[in-house]
């Protein structure tokens, strides 16, 4: 039997990670990758803004998510967000570790972790000028909000087999 378990969103920029330093300023040879990636989430119907961090903040249903451009070579930019675990959630943490790790193991770009309370989902994505960002951020955002579900799924699953010993 499956119980129904609320994830709540964290929106508290003072409790997020630190992922390294912020994107440089814009250059005046062109648009930065950060500008880029406005630009692209704008025009798919997205209000990004700049957070203090430097990183490109948009909403997906309500949900924070981050953007983060590093203008390295290649480009690269990483896309992610976090959630606290609610009280209801079962599983101690060496559980939800692990249901962590099988997540990450099994898929390809989404790397799931835990951080004090908090489940955190990133995506991180090698860019090529030639690329269409549009299609790929929106992608990325959505795949980093399915994960925070695979992971409870992938949770609740772990627990299951374990009382049934299986």
């Amino acid at each position: 039997m499956r119980s129904e378990v609320r994830l709540a969103a964290v929106t508290d920029p003072t409790a997020l990670p630190s992922f390294g330093s912020p994107t440089p300023a814009p250059s005046p040879l062109g648009p930065t990758l950060r500008d880029l990636v406005v630009e692209a989430l704008g025009a798919e119907g997205f209000r990004p803004e700049i957070d203090e961090d430097g990183d490109v903040l948009t909403r997906v249903a309500g949900q924070p998510m981050f953007i983060r451009c590093f203008e390295t070579s290649p480009a690269m930019i990483r896309v992610w967000s976090q959630w606290m675990i609610d009280e209801a959630v079962p599983g101690d943490e060496l559980m939800r570790l692990r249901a962590a790790n099988a997540m990450t193991a099994v898929l390809n770009l989404i790397k799931v972790t835990l951080l004090d309370n908090r489940v955190v989902i990133a995506v991180d994505l090698t860019v090529h000028p030639a690329m269409e960002l549009r299609p790929l951020l929106t992608a990325t955002l959505e795949a980093v909000r399915d994960g925070v579900t695979s992971w409870h799924g992938a949770l609740i699953q772990m627990l299951e087999e374990q009382q049934s010993g299986a």
